[in-house]
């Protein structure tokens, strides 16, 4: 079961996600720590997607500058000839982009663990976001990584990056009470009848948890 049905952190984080695709923001940004349920909240988008969004996914992309329109292509279901330059590979992707816009569909790539990108590889990204000029819309790009990447983007020679995000939100760990819903709504969802984890028992694995839902799922398997 998704928890972002009901607990109030994700739900805004969703909120924020919907309200930028609508308002088409060209990057979209969510963070959180490890275990905060940041691709549990991507994986519920793309099972929820409207049939007018075209959406790729790439995850753990690393490496150099120029191998990002390679996994964003990948992603995106296009063939990517190993000859081919960055320029006929650009060209490729900005007519992919418009074929899309043409039929009423809107791209969307998202980057998960973007943490990982480099500086010239948000550099890239940026000038992805370029493609969204001359009244047309082509692109959006939602990033989701853990804190370090708002650090990545905080920095000076990133300004212009950064004013490119125009709907961000960061996912916090669940409250004690937050962590207590949570547990009970997991065991009712499989059939639970009867208290199993007593409020005592739920504050002590808030508290080891410190609130992030990955944790608090295998502190409760190993109970179990």
């Amino acid at each position: 079961p998704d928890f972002i049905f009901w607990s109030s952190g994700h739900k805004h984080a969703y909120s924020m996600v919907e309200y930028g695709l609508q308002n088409f923001a060209p990057i979209i940004l969510i963070t959180g720590e490890v275990g905060a349920g940041k691709t549990t909240l991507i994986h519920y988008l793309l099972r929820s997607a409207p049939r007018d969004l075209v959406i790729g996914l790439v995850s753990n992309a690393h490496g150099r500058n120029g191998k990002l329109l390679h996994w964003a292509l990948s992603s995106l279901g296009q063939p990517i000839g190993e000859r081919l330059g960055y320029v006929r590979l650009f060209r490729q992707f900005e007519s992919f982009l418009f074929s899309q816009a043409s039929q009423g569909r809107h791209t969307i790539l998202i980057i998960d663990e973007a943490q990982n990108l480099s500086g010239p590889m948000l550099e890239e990204l940026r000038c992805f976001s370029n493609l969204n000029s001359a009244g047309h819309e082509l692109l959006q790009i939602i990033l989701v990584g853990q804190p370090e990447l708002r650090r990545a983007i905080a920095q000076p020679r990133l300004i212009q990056f950064a004013q490119r995000v125009s709907s961000d939100f960061h996912l916090y760990g669940m409250s004690r009470d937050g962590v207590h819903d949570y547990i009970a709504h997991r065991l009712k969802i499989v059939g639970a009848t009867r208290e199993i984890f007593t409020p005592e028992a739920c504050d002590v694995i808030f508290e080891a948890s410190r609130g992030l839902p990955r944790i608090v799922n295998q502190l409760c398997d190993t109970a179990l």
